[in-house]
């Protein structure tokens, strides 16, 4: 007896040949990968949004200084990063991963490789989006004027809330400077008249001298009676 008969790709012949299982097109598995691929750059492009506009809350917020402020301002960094987008992100980047893992080139790699690979070009890429582009600010400026649909008109519009003063960060206007401190209001949201003024005694070796009456700046210290000794100041941009 010829045991070629039994092996399974006979078997599968034969049940081609019985009519239990049809074969389909070659264009089907063409159709299917491309609606895979395209499926696939779609969730690549929304997760370099994503990243970008997490990287685009950090730069208009002002929290990206505290990466310069030590081991203390690195923590606050931490309590501060919008973890939620960043879980919805990694979310993303899964369903991705599993996509791609429907092709032969990418099913072969370790599985954790092939996330932080998908980890890295997404975050560069939305790194590089907000750095490079206006897209973000264009849209931030919009919902100022109330001229972006929902949801995207909430979506901007919470991207720069008040500083978390809770977590002794302050940011504001510069409004007078001294020998050896300068004044600034509480926020900047809208720098009315009536905004309330703090004292700042800058850390050693800050030159007061770098600061103008007008800059906005980003401050991280510890208030009492109405002074914050700083351990932390940086210049934002307008």
């Amino acid at each position: 007896m010829n045991n070629t008969e039994h092996t399974p790709s006979s078997q599968v012949l034969e049940r081609i040949r019985s009519g239990k299982v049809k074969m389909k097109p070659k264009i089907f598995f063409v159709l299917k990968a491309l609606l895979l691929l395209g499926v696939a750059f779609l969730v690549l492009i929304v997760s370099t949004l994503l990243a970008s506009f997490i990287f685009f809350g950090l730069r208009v917020g002002g929290h990206e200084s505290l990466l310069g402020f030590g081991f203390h301002g690195f923590t606050t960094f931490l309590l501060l990063f919008p973890w939620p987008l960043a879980l919805l992100d990694i979310l993303l980047l899964a369903v991705l991963e599993l996509l791609l893992r429907q092709f032969k080139f990418a099913y072969r790699r370790p599985l954790l490789y092939s996330f932080l690979v998908l980890a890295v070009v997404a975050g560069a890429s939305g790194f590089l989006f907000d750095a490079e582009t206006r897209f973000h600010d264009d849209r931030f400026e919009e919902s100022k004027r109330g001229a972006l649909p929902p949801p995207f008109q909430g979506v901007y519009n919470g991207a720069h809330p008040r500083a978390p003063e809770r977590l002794g960060v302050y940011r504001g206007f510069v409004t007078g400077i001294g020998e050896e401190t300068f004044s600034m209001t509480h926020d900047d949201q809208d720098n009315d008249a009536d905004d309330r003024i703090r004292v700042v005694l800058p850390p050693p070796h800050f030159p007061l001298s770098s600061l103008e009456e007008g800059d906005r700046v980003y401050v991280a210290g510890e208030e009492r009676e109405g002074v914050i000794t700083a351990y932390g100041i940086n210049v934002l941009e307008d």
